[in-house]
């Protein structure tokens, strides 16, 4: 259900709609923390990310993939492969958005952070998101 919850997000996401997908995430990222699945919670901070930069919030999208990398490299969960092209696509943009010094101060803020806080941040957003919607 966790992964279902998280692939719906990314279609609302594909379909140019943050707002369907945020609830999506967040669902999908409680889920996931209760399983302690590092790598779906990884997925699920890659998936707030996009909804972060699709909402014009560059810094914090950057903040959260970086989150995302660390979280993935302290635990060797690796991205899928059919993701990295897209994951690439959107690194890029967002270091072209802000800037290399920006972005790089915004990613080491991420990886500085342990996945569970992170999750909690996210977890918070959406709620607060909700609460506006």
């Amino acid at each position: 259900m966790a992964s279902i919850l998280c692939n719906l997000g990314a279609l609302a996401l594909d379909r140019a709609d943050p707002v369907a997908a945020l609830p999506l995430f967040a669902q999908s990222l409680t889920l996931r923390r209760g399983m302690h699945d590092q790598a779906g919670v990884a997925e699920c901070l890659e998936g707030f990310a996009a909804v972060r930069a699709a909402r014009g919030d560059a810094a914090e999208a950057i903040r959260l993939l970086g989150a995302a990398t660390a979280l993935r490299a302290r635990t060797g969960a690796s991205r899928p492969a059919s993701d990295d092209g897209q994951h690439a696509a959107r690194v890029e943009a967002l270091r072209a958005a802000v800037g290399a010094t920006a972005f790089d101060a915004a990613w080491a803020a991420g990886q500085d952070h342990d996945g569970e806080s992170v999750a909690a941040e996210a977890l918070a957003y959406a709620h607060l998101e909700s609460e506006r919607e």
